[in-house]
């Protein structure tokens, strides 16, 4: 199950992206993941017209590993880009993860 939460201020621009990086960064794995929440915010800085986005990731693996990221920039679509590529290392190195274990044993 997915789960996207973006502030309502943000909604109109920002859930097409989100939807969309989603789906091309971790599309391939979703069978991977039993869950997947994300949430998109913008956080005022003062003394400055730019705000800090934040994009917040938990997940949990059909194995039962727990994934949590946060990126946090200046630019949106960085931080939505950083929080998904975290995110899909982190289950890549989890699929790899008993494999290698099993290697090294037998050497």
């Amino acid at each position: 199950m997915v789960r996207i939460s973006v502030e309502p201020e943000l909604h109109d621009e920002w859930r097409p992206v989100l939807e969309r990086q989603l789906n091309l960064t971790l599309g391939r794995l979703r069978g991977q993941l039993s869950s997947l929440r994300v949430r998109f915010a913008a956080t005022p800085v003062p003394g400055s017209e730019e705000p800090v986005y934040r994009c917040e990731l938990r997940g949990r693996s059909i194995r039962g590993t727990v994934y949590r990221n946060t990126a946090r920039s200046t630019d949106g679509s960085t931080a939505i880009s950083d929080v998904l590529a975290r995110t899909c290392r982190a289950i890549a190195r989890d699929r790899q993860l008993p494999r290698a274990r099993a290697d090294s044993r037998q050497a």
